[in-house]
Protein backbone atom coordinates (compact mmCIF):
# COMPACT_ATOMS: atom_id res chain seq x y z
CA UNK A 1 0.00 0.00 0.00
CA UNK A 2 0.93 3.62 -0.18
CA UNK A 3 2.98 4.72 2.86
CA UNK A 4 2.28 8.42 2.41
CA UNK A 5 -0.02 9.84 5.07
CA UNK A 6 -3.48 11.08 4.16
CA UNK A 7 -3.19 14.82 3.76
CA UNK A 8 -6.89 15.56 3.31
CA UNK A 9 -6.40 17.59 0.14
CA UNK A 10 -9.37 18.62 -1.89
CA UNK A 11 -9.93 21.00 -4.70
CA UNK A 12 -12.73 22.68 -6.54
CA UNK A 13 -13.21 22.03 -10.24
CA UNK A 14 -15.67 23.52 -12.69
CA UNK A 15 -18.16 20.92 -13.92
CA UNK A 16 -19.25 22.05 -17.40
CA UNK A 17 -22.37 19.87 -17.60
CA UNK A 18 -23.68 20.84 -14.18
CA UNK A 19 -22.45 24.41 -14.66
CA UNK A 20 -21.26 24.63 -11.08
CA UNK A 21 -18.16 24.17 -8.98
CA UNK A 22 -17.75 20.69 -7.47
CA UNK A 23 -15.41 19.50 -4.73
CA UNK A 24 -13.02 16.71 -5.70
CA UNK A 25 -10.88 14.63 -3.36
CA UNK A 26 -7.61 15.14 -5.24
CA UNK A 27 -5.63 12.68 -3.11
CA UNK A 28 -7.74 9.81 -4.47
CA UNK A 29 -6.54 10.50 -8.00
CA UNK A 30 -3.05 9.27 -7.09
CA UNK A 31 -4.11 5.74 -6.11
CA UNK A 32 -2.22 3.04 -8.00
CA UNK A 33 -4.05 0.47 -10.10
CA UNK A 34 -4.34 -2.69 -8.00
CA UNK A 35 -6.25 -4.76 -10.54
CA UNK A 36 -4.40 -7.35 -12.54
CA UNK A 37 -4.50 -7.53 -16.31
CA UNK A 38 -3.73 -10.70 -18.23
CA UNK A 39 -2.87 -10.88 -21.91
CA UNK A 40 -4.49 -13.98 -23.35
CA UNK A 41 -4.10 -15.39 -26.81
CA UNK A 42 -7.45 -16.02 -28.51
CA UNK A 43 -8.57 -19.63 -28.24
CA UNK A 44 -8.42 -21.75 -31.38
CA UNK A 45 -12.03 -22.48 -32.32
CA UNK A 46 -12.51 -25.31 -34.80
CA UNK A 47 -14.62 -24.56 -37.84
CA UNK A 48 -16.63 -27.79 -37.38
CA UNK A 49 -17.46 -29.98 -34.38
CA UNK A 50 -18.72 -33.39 -35.45
CA UNK A 51 -20.29 -34.10 -32.04
CA UNK A 52 -22.32 -30.86 -31.94
CA UNK A 53 -26.07 -31.48 -32.31
CA UNK A 54 -26.45 -28.23 -34.23
CA UNK A 55 -23.95 -29.31 -36.90
CA UNK A 56 -25.63 -32.62 -37.75
CA UNK A 57 -26.68 -33.25 -41.31
CA UNK A 58 -30.44 -33.56 -41.73
CA UNK A 59 -31.55 -37.10 -42.50
CA UNK A 60 -33.37 -37.34 -45.81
Amino acid sequence: MNDTPHTGRWEERWHPLREEWVIVAAHRQARPWIGQTIDQAPAQIPSYLPDCYLARQPSV
